[in-house]
């Protein structure tokens, strides 16, 4: 039973897996075009004087080179070019490719002499056992993939060092055959080049799952969970890639254990909290105008504009965060096009190129307060909630470690712009009693998120579960005494 891959391989050009009469071992089976291969003197040439035609069977030799040719001896008119090298041909802009590029001093070519069409079996042993076939099957194809397209086949690289191959994996997480989202992208690179600090020298063959096993364990005393389970997935990917291109036959890291998350209550701020930090923002927003001096003083009066009337900046973008429950990329690039000021609505999009966890497109209800918010900001910029020129706001995180420290010096608690969201949708879970709202409300793609936040209706379940008696009914007690 062959897999799904070499059935379809096998409908289009008949290779299979299967043993031959009177050898040991299971074999590749394939037909090829009837076709000699030349060898002839050549270098590489730009203007190489071959006349050539495209037809539906391949590149073919429309007239006879000319007489002084290096290939006058080895192809001829109505023949049929199939490999140049290594590289299989079916066009001419293949042929040309592939010819320029050569670089030696003999060129080897499959000539079909005539054009004449027909073909010939051909076999090439796999392995001794059916496991070790499938996976020289399984090379075999890619090779053969590569070489329709027109790329050099893949060597082993035994010398290749775990430094280059992160090299290589951060060009390639950097692409959009990767799938990753640009955060993700730079997480993996700065993560493999921190592990290329220890293991760059080393060979890849040399790299053991005993290893990278105790890197793990140190590196376990050293960070969180969720980090080391970060660094491991950055390492499989390498490894990954690694196995993918040949260099290594197995991956050392896939031994390599991930903890799961823990289910913890999402941190929240309390009224107290919230009043602390909104007047350490009005203070942040007040400092940052008045201990401006001389030419960055001016530049400063040139910004006031986008400050609000009641002269905060930093402490509106607050309290919006606290009425919307938006993410810090959301309210950055929140736009006056995604606000409906008539349904009191803005409508939020993620990125193509991002993988969050929320729904593609959403919907988002704002609060009276959210609202009014929105109207006060000065217009004149593309963004809602722009920076001081008017561009989209990129430095809101340092504007917040001046915040964050005001409230660590007169609060004793750390602050950062994601708690606003945990905080708006657990007081609006508190307030509305219905995750399917508030699932709604955050934009979440899977109601697992949005229970994260059911903690907070313990305390409403145990009064509803004190007076709850389903035998204190008048028809229960009719029937009892009955």
């Amino acid at each position: 039973m062959f897999s799904h891959a070499t059935r379809k391989h096998k409908r289009v050009r008949g290779a299979r897996l299967t043993s031959v009469k009177g050898r040991k071992g299971w074999y590749i089976a394939w037909y090829e075009p009837r076709a000699d291969i030349r060898v002839a003197p050549y270098k590489a040439d730009p203007q190489h004087g071959l006349r050539l035609a495209d037809t539906p069977r391949g590149v073919m030799v429309a007239a006879d080179p000319p007489r002084e040719h290096a290939l006058t001896r080895y192809i001829g008119r109505g023949d049929l070019i199939i490999l140049v090298g290594s590289v299989r041909v079916g066009t001419v802009a293949q042929f040309n490719k592939a010819i320029h590029a050569y670089a030696g001093e003999h060129i080897g070519l499959r000539v079909n002499r005539g054009g004449k069409e027909g073909c010939v079996r051909r076999v090439k042993k796999a392995g001794v056992n059916r496991d070790e076939a499938e996976g020289a099957f399984a090379k075999w194809l890619a090779q053969r993939k590569r070489a329709d397209d027109g790329l050099p086949e893949i060597a082993e690289r035994a010398d290749l060092t775990f430094a280059q191959l992160v090299e290589e994996t951060v060009a390639w997480a950097n692409t959009a055959q990767s799938g990753y989202s640009p955060g993700w992208a730079r997480a993996v690179g700065f993560t493999l080049r921190l592990i290329a600090q220890h293991y760059g020298p080393y060979l890849l063959k040399e790299i053991t799952p005993a290893m990278l096993g105790k890197w793990a364990d140190e590196r376990a005393g050293d960070v969180t969970p969720a980090t080391l389970g970060n660094n491991i997935k950055a390492l499989r990917a390498a490894f990954r890639l690694a196995v993918a291109r040949q260099y290594v036959e197995t991956d050392p890291s896939a031994g390599l254990k991930i903890a799961a998350p823990r289910a913890a209550r999402p941190k929240y701020l309390k009224p107290d909290q919230i009043a602390l930090l909104l007047k350490c923002a009005r203070q942040a927003d007040a400092e940052r105008l008045c201990a401006s001096t001389g030419a960055v003083k001016v530049k400063e009066r040139a910004a006031r504009k986008w400050y609000n009337a009641d002269g905060t900046f930093d402490a509106a973008r607050i309290r919006f965060l606290l009425l919307s429950g938006l993410r810090r990329s959301q309210l950055t690039s929140l736009t006056w096009s995604q606000y409906d000021r008539e349904r009191g609505s803005i409508v939020l999009e993620s990125r193509p190129d991002h993988t969050e966890k929320s729904k593609r497109v959403n919907v988002v209800p704002l609060p009276r307060e959210a609202r009014a918010i929105i109207d006060a900001q000065p217009a004149g910029a593309p963004y809602i909630f722009p920076n001081l020129h008017g561009e989209r706001d990129t430095y809101i995180g340092f504007r917040i470690i001046r915040i964050a420290a005001l409230v660590q010096q007169r609060g004793g608690w750390h602050f950062h712009l994601h708690l606003l969201r945990h905080t708006a949708l657990t007081m609006l879970l508190k307030h509305t009693h219905d995750p399917a709202a508030v699932q709604r409300f955050a934009g979440h793609a899977d109601m697992k998120t949005t229970l994260r936040y059911a903690w907070v209706l313990d305390d409403q379940l145990k009064i509803m579960t004190d007076d709850f008696n389903p035998m204190n009914t008048e028809y229960v007690q009719e029937k009892n005494h009955e």
